[in-house]
């Protein structure tokens, strides 16, 4: 009965023993568990503000772009009225560039090259509503003006 006591005894202290260090165990694994939970918390915080930056981007991109469309369509309505109405470029320079001298008088390699393939376009889609203007687009009026006072009438601004 003494070896049986000392046996319990010891089975009693390694019982001790393996639930301690299963507590010690479980308590590691649980703040590994926060750490990863806190991680992917950041992370999904992050990809949160990428996508609405890149949302920002993609739109300011397409605002970018529709404005280019407009001045290519506006630059090629000019080049086209130039034959018909014997309007020299210079006067257009003038009345774009204004007393101020806002513009170079030498084209730039981008709209030589965009009067070059004016014959290969698609006819222009419908125009935007007249009289309905964006802000920030008060510029164009001015410009537009001048544009009107050669005989040239371009469409409003994207």
């Amino acid at each position: 009965s003494c070896i049986m006591a000392e046996i319990e005894a010891k089975l009693v202290q390694k019982e001790e023993s393996l639930w301690r260090r299963g507590q010690v165990e479980i308590r590691r694994l649980q703040l590994e568990q926060q750490q990863v939970a806190a991680s992917m918390s950041k992370l999904q915080e992050r990809q949160s503000t990428l996508i609405t930056e890149n949302q920002k981007i993609r739109c300011a991109l397409m605002e970018v772009t529709n404005k280019f469309e407009h001045v290519v369509r506006d630059m090629k309505k000019v080049l086209r009225v130039l034959p018909q109405r014997g309007v020299d470029a210079t006067q257009i320079l003038a009345a774009v560039a204004g007393e101020e001298g806002g513009l170079s008088p030498s084209p730039s390699v981008a709209s030589t090259s965009a009067s070059e393939v004016v014959g290969d376009e698609q006819p222009l889609p419908s125009e935007p509503t007249p009289g309905t203007a964006t802000p920030g687009t008060e510029m164009w009026s001015v410009e537009r003006s001048r544009l009107q006072a050669t005989g040239l009438v371009l469409g409003e601004p994207p």
